[in-house]
């Protein structure tokens, strides 16, 4: 009876150790983010990625740790807007979030030319 117990527990552990975020809000997204997302493997969906988030409201430092338990880890901040490091899983669970108004994949500029 404790060999089945131990087995079943050791599945339910597996099971609770996986966060692939299959529903997301895919309209939150823009289009080369969810190109960029949908062609990831998924040996690769731990791989972080650079990103910009407008949220609905200012970003406060709850919003920070709620970002954060769905590891995407904020940047720069200017009132509604973020930059961030995040998981493929990270950005589709972050869709879920009210407060989420839009993100992109973060562009690099050389600012040199200016």
């Amino acid at each position: 009876m404790l060999r089945y117990l131990i087995i079943i527990s050791s599945v339910a552990f597996c099971f609770a150790g996986c966060t692939h975020v299959e529903t997301y809000v895919a309209q939150k997204l823009t289009a080369p983010l969810r190109l960029q997302l949908d062609n990831l493997p998924d040996s690769r969906q731990d791989y972080y990625l650079e990103v910009l988030i407008r949220c609905s409201v200012p970003i406060t430092d709850s919003i920070k740790l709620k970002l954060h338990s769905l590891h995407v880890e904020t940047e720069s901040i200017i009132g509604d807007i973020c930059t961030a490091q995040a998981t493929a899983d990270g950005i589709k669970a972050a869709t879920n979030l009210d407060y989420i108004e839009n993100i992109d994949l973060s562009q690099k500029r050389n600012l040199n030319g200016l």
